[in-house]
């Protein structure tokens, strides 16, 4: 019963939500008929590719994301990042591991606090679009303005991460040393 009670209150939130949403929702759509109808398409795609190339390609892409995201040094305005056309262990094989190892902890923090399920899903979502690799020319795959806003998600989740740390009883600033 309390999970019949639980379920319905996720819903009704879920439905307030959706209703608050609707007006961006509509100006969202309008943009974007707007934009196919100009365009004659959402986007023009510049390197033709094959299915099977964009999905071997994805896990190395999103892995040098992750990479930016973990270790921002050696920072370039061009990155070369080539096509994945035969999966081998260090451009599919190590990257898909490291997604899925990183999707299962994300999966398993997010079922234990919600603002975890929130900046995974705002991480996540916001680096959809650079998937659709055949708008980029080709050896352009990956560039750093892509994770400006997913880098907001990253960042708060570090926060929460260092808030966690109790290690000693030193303080400074108000603030156990492990945190500062």
């Amino acid at each position: 019963v309390a999970a019949d009670s639980e379920l319905h209150t996720n819903l009704r939130r879920l439905m307030n939500g959706l209703r608050d949403a609707v007006p961006y929702i509509v100006l969202s759509l309008v943009y974007l008929a707007v934009r196919y109808f100009a365009l004659k398409g959402l986007m023009r795609p510049l390197t033709p590719l094959s299915i099977s190339t964009l999905i071997l390609t994805w896990p190395s892409i999103l892995a040098f994301y992750i990479r930016l995201l973990v270790w921002p040094f050696g920072l370039s305005v061009y990155y070369y990042t080539p096509y994945v056309t035969s999966p081998q262990v260090l451009n599919f094989v190590l990257p898909l591991l490291i997604l899925i190892a990183l999707a299962l902890g994300f999966y398993f923090l997010s079922k234990r606090d919600r603002m975890v399920a929130f900046l995974s899903l705002w991480m996540v979502l916001l680096l959809l679009p650079v998937l659709n690799l055949s708008v980029f020319p080709k050896g352009e795959l990956a560039h750093d303005r892509y994770l400006y806003v997913p880098s907001i998600a990253f960042c708060l989740l570090l926060a929460m991460a260092i808030r966690k740390l109790k290690a000693g009883s030193s303080m400074f600033l108000g603030l156990p040393v492990s945190q500062v």
